[in-house]
């Protein structure tokens, strides 16, 4: 013999389940995407940070040794292009950009290897 439940006491519809089941779906899409989103400028955050770090550390570098006499543009350990002008009394502009992010860079005077200052 059968024993029948009590009307109201069965549980979930099968409609029930597939309308919890849309609005679970219409809910999780856009989080979905905000999550795609939020790591790719992560990503692109971490590139800028590590590109900024690049580029601060061979300015102070440049700065701390001094320029050689040499003018033009160069690769500095794939990492920065550093491009020097020369000034008069030993003065050069320098420009160093990263390779990786090309909107970071630093301009700066630096002088002249042995020129002090």
């Amino acid at each position: 013999m059968r024993r029948k439940l009590p009307r109201g006491k069965g549980g979930f519809t099968l409609i029930e389940v597939v309308v919890a089941m849309v609005v679970l779906a219409l809910v999780a899409a856009p989080l979905g995407g905000a999550l795609v989103v939020s790591v790719r400028v992560n990503a692109y955050a971490d590139r800028v940070l590590k590109a900024r770090l690049e580029v601060s550390s061979a300015v102070e570098r440049l700065m701390a040794e001094g320029v050689e006499a040499t003018e033009g543009s160069f690769s500095w350990e794939n990492e920065v292009t550093v491009e020097i002008t020369a000034h008069d009394g030993g003065v050069y502009s320098v420009t160093v950009k990263s390779t990786d992010v090309p909107e970071v860079s630093v301009s700066t005077e630096i002088h002249e290897k042995g020129a002090g200052g």
